[in-house]
């Protein structure tokens, strides 16, 4: 079977961050660390930018095709966050020095797409509408979203503060997610049961 070398640069890339800043690894650094030919980097990428562009899109569609759902909401974050908890210290060297618009895109697809399968789960049985799950799943998003932006500012322990917020985050969210899919739910069934009473 031939080599991956496309998962190769990606590893050795990766591995090279959690040693040197963004902005310090070179093309060279990265092709000798996997022991391939300078010329097979350009065949997958056109410079670093597009090789993380593209780590992060191949991340984000492995983790679409899986449409594993969870109980919890942090489970649900926890499986998301997954490649980004295994990676802490290349995640925090990234946001010091990308653009911060390629890591909020990666974040927010992967978040999105799993609290979207979360709130339809938790949503059987219950009046919600498709627009309904999309409000919901793009409030949390933003609300972890913007948890983890502020860890990767002022944390020193990423991780420590990582599973503190996977700790907690049950206790902060889950009895809100319970009170408002009851809310909207009640909501409906009172509209639906108002229109039936007029026939």
């Amino acid at each position: 079977m031939g080599r991956n070398t496309k998962h190769e640069l990606y590893t050795a890339f990766l591995s090279l961050l959690e040693e040197m800043p963004y902005s310090a690894i070179s093309i060279t650094d990265i092709v000798e660390t996997c022991n391939v030919h300078r010329n097979t980097f350009y065949y997958h990428f056109r410079d670093k930018n597009d090789m993380i562009l593209q780590l992060l899109r191949d991340e984000t569609q492995s983790l679409l095709k899986d449409q594993k759902s969870f109980d919890s909401i942090a489970e649900t974050v926890q499986h998301a966050l997954a490649f980004l908890r295994n990676h802490e210290v290349s995640f925090r060297r990234l946001y010091a020095g990308l653009d911060i618009e390629i890591l909020d895109k990666y974040l927010y697809d992967i978040l999105f797409h799993q609290f979207t399968l979360f709130f339809h789960n938790r949503s059987e049985g219950k009046m919600l509408q498709a627009s309904d799950i999309h409000t919901l799943a793009n409030t949390a998003t933003l609300l972890v979203e913007g948890s983890l932006f502020h860890f990767f500012q002022t944390e020193e322990d990423f991780l420590g503060s990582l599973d503190r917020f996977f700790e907690e985050i049950d206790h902060l969210i889950e009895p809100a997610v319970s009170f408002v899919l009851d809310r909207i739910d009640a909501r409906y069934r009172a509209s639906v049961n108002g229109h039936a009473s007029l026939l």
